[in-house]
Parts: structure tokens; C-alpha cells; sequence
């Protein structure tokens, strides 16, 4: 696994050549997540002094304190550790703007990282409401602070999930077919277009699997396009991964042959269908020794003589020929 680390990116390449790219979270993105979980917190911190105040009112005053002291400082200690580790990276700022808390290398944050990212923010909240975490932002280019540094992770946006069922809730629209342009700008004038060929459907009868072709969604045929392009380098166990994964979609379009042949002998079927990898042109010159081509002759015309090569002449003294 490869990683290019930039600035305003994090570019991960997997060994399957696939490249996953993330947007590093600004500066300015990270300060109004971290102004959110601050507020919530003070809107907790004051509902929490408030009850202790009611309830010291009635004479329970020694172990309301204690009380308030201890959860004030689970709150304080806990809130975003436990928030990251739950919601893979993220706390209610973070939700609500759209960050996450990921690894170095793309991976999902584990436990380590953010317990070490969060013993650091004592360390980041230094002289006062991150003093030094924001000159090391500002020095680093905005993308780590030192907890990020000491635990290797980084903050990025959330990207959109695309979900399967997605691929066929919506289907792609289909562009209303309007007159073909013109080959040049004299043919306008002169000619008009040719006629196409009549459809398919009115020459032959379509398999099923060409009926679902020109029924699959966009989405759906980009997956299937690429999975016919890579199929051979993937394991079988692989194949039968992605074939899972994609079982709701094919259903939806090949329902028998799903339940009979199963998702992978179906997705193999389309990828053969809608990818025909194109064969490599030969580059070698044509061999040499062979006959130039013979030059075709109008009809009636007779045969041209072969040349044949000079007659040596006999040599001295012998008798001339008869």
C-alpha cells in the first residue's frame, strides 16, 4: 500500500491498484467542529451545576459534590475518546461538519490511536483553548495537530456512502435521441444525414442478459465494467466478494437466473457480455522472400511474358549452335 501525503490530500493506492483519495480537513473545519463539542459540553457542565444546586438545596451537599466532581471529570476525560472509538473517528462536531478521524494510511482509526490522540490534547489544549495545537497546525500546513503526530492519524472529510441499493433505486435517465450532426459544414447544406440501422430489437430477439444490459443503471455498469476488466488478476474468493456484494442489484435486474446460477456465474455473464478487451495489432514488418503481389490486368488482356534473364555468350572456340 502506497501513500501520498499532500497537503490539501491523502492519496492511498491498494495493491489491487485501486486509489482511494481523502480531503485533509482545514484548519477552520477542525476549530468549528471542536467549538461544537465545547458547547455541548458547557450546555452539559451547566445542566449538571444546576441539578447539584437543586439538590443541595434539600441537604444532600457532601455527596452531591462528590458526585459532581466525579462525573464532571468522566465527562471531561471520556466524551471524545469514547465518541471517536464508537462512531469509527468521529464526535458530534466532527458528524456535523462532515470530518473524520482516519490512520495514516486510509485505514479506520483503532482504540490505540485515539486514546494516544486524545492524552495528547492535554498536551494540544496547552497554554489555553489549544494554544499549541493551533500553532501546530499553522506550522504543519493545518492537517495535524500533536496528538495526530503522536498517534498517526489524520482528519479528512467525510465522503459521500454510496450505498447498493442505491445503484437501482434510481435509474439513469435516458437522453432523448435527437438528429445526428452533420460530417462537415458543406454536407449540411447538400446532404441530408443517412438513416441509422434499424434497432436490435426489431432484428432479433434479445437474451435476458441483454434485456438487463440495457436496463442496468449507470452505477451498476461502471461496477460491472471495471470488475470485467480486472477479473483474471482478482482470486476466486475475491470474485465471489464482489459478486456478493452486488447480489441485491443483479436480482433486481435477473431475478431467476440469480436464485438459479447464483450472483457470480451472473456477474460473470454481464462482464463478458459488456467488456470485450480489444486484441493487440501485430507491429512486425511482413516477412521477407515473398513475391510482390501480381497487378490485376483488365479483362482480355494477355498475361505479360516473364523476363528472363540475358543469354551468356558461348565460349571461345567452341562450335556455334545449330
Amino acid at each position: 500500500m502506497q501513500v501520498d501525503d499532500r497537503r490539501d490530500g491523502l492519496v492511498v493506492a491498494t495493491p489491487e491498484r485501486v486509489a482511494f483519495e481523502y480531503t485533509v480537513a482545514g484548519l477552520g473545519s477542525r476549530f468549528m467542529a471542536q467549538a461544537i463539542d465545547v458547547m455541548i459540553l458547557a450546555v452539559v457542565f451547566t445542566v449538571l451545576t444546576i441539578v447539584v444546586g437543586v439538590l443541595g438545596v434539600f441537604g444532600a451537599g457532601n455527596l452531591v459534590v462528590l458526585i459532581y466532581v466525579l462525573l464532571s471529570f468522566l465527562l471531561v476525560v471520556l466524551y471524545f475518546p469514547v465518541q471517536e472509538g464508537v462512531w469509527s473517528g468521529q464526535t458530534i462536531g466532527k458528524r456535523l461538519l462532515r470530518l473524520r478521524v482516519l490512520g495514516d494510511r486510509g485505514e479506520p482509526v483503532t482504540v490505540t490511536q485515539v486514546a494516544i490522540r486524545n492524552l495528547i490534547r492535554i498536551v494540544d489544549f496547552l497554554p489555553v483553548f489549544y494554544g499549541i495545537g493551533i500553532v501546530t497546525l499553522f506550522i504543519q500546513g493545518g492537517s495535524k495537530r500533536l496528538g495526530d503526530f503522536a498517534a498517526g492519524t489524520v482528519v479528512v472529510r467525510d465522503r459521500d456512502r454510496v450505498r447498493l441499493k442505491d445503484l437501482v433505486s434510481h435509474p439513469a435517465p435516458v437522453a432523448a435521441a435527437g438528429p445526428e450532426p452533420a460530417p462537415s459544414i458543406w454536407a449540411a447544406a447538400t446532404t441530408a444525414a443517412a438513416p441509422g440501422p434499424p434497432p436490435l430489437s426489431s432484428m432479433k430477439t434479445t437474451t435476458p442478459y441483454e434485456d438487463a444490459a440495457g436496463r442496468m443503471p449507470d452505477a451498476l455498469r461502471r461496477f460491472v465494467v471495471a470488475y470485467a476488466g480486472r477479473r483474471y488478476q482478482l482470486a476466486e474468493a475475491r470474485r465471489q466478494q464482489l459478486a456478493d456484494q452486488a447480489a441485491g442489484p443483479l436480482r433486481a435486474l435477473l431475478p431467476v437466473e440469480v436464485d438459479a446460477f447464483g450472483p457470480l456465474a451472473v456477474l460473470e455473464g454481464m462482464a463478458g457480455l459488456m467488456y470485450t478487451p480489444t486484441a493487440p495489432q501485430s507491429t512486425l514488418p511482413p516477412p521477407s522472400g515473398l513475391p510482390p503481389p501480381s497487378p490485376i490486368l483488365p479483362p482480355g488482356t494477355p498475361p505479360p511474358s516473364p523476363i528472363l534473364p540475358p543469354a551468356e555468350p558461348p565460349p571461345s572456340g567452341s562450335p556455334p549452335p545449330v
